[in-house]
């Protein structure tokens, strides 16, 4: 799973913009850009379509990025558990037996 933070500073990298004429053409100050990309802050859902568009982000990657946005809302827990059941996922599409998990249940 690539974090919100590292998909926004690799798109702004990939299209030569700072975080401030990112910032300007978005609408929100500069700090809300670099504490969205240190992780300090959690991504807008509202404003993730616009985003992707300025960012000019291809439609086979939008899924990873409304996927990174959720995760950065949610839970730290839940980013476990899905961690978990890809990595177990991967190794039935590769004949791997068994899971590596180990007595983790889901904690309420």
């Amino acid at each position: 799973m690539v974090p919100f933070g590292r998909l926004l500073e690799d798109a702004l990298r990939r299209n030569s913009l700072t975080q401030s004429a990112f910032a300007r053409q978005v609408g929100v100050p500069r700090s809300i850009i670099s504490e969205l990309i240190r992780a300090r802050r959690k991504p807008p859902k509202t404003h993730a379509l616009r985003w992707m568009t300025v960012l000019a982000i291809p439609d086979e990657e939008r899924l990873g990025w409304r996927r990174a946005i959720v995760l950065a809302r949610a839970d730290p827990l839940v980013g476990e558990w899905i961690e978990e059941l890809e990595a177990d996922i991967a190794r039935l599409r590769h004949g791997s037996k068994g899971s590596k998990r180990r007595g983790k249940g889901i904690r309420t």
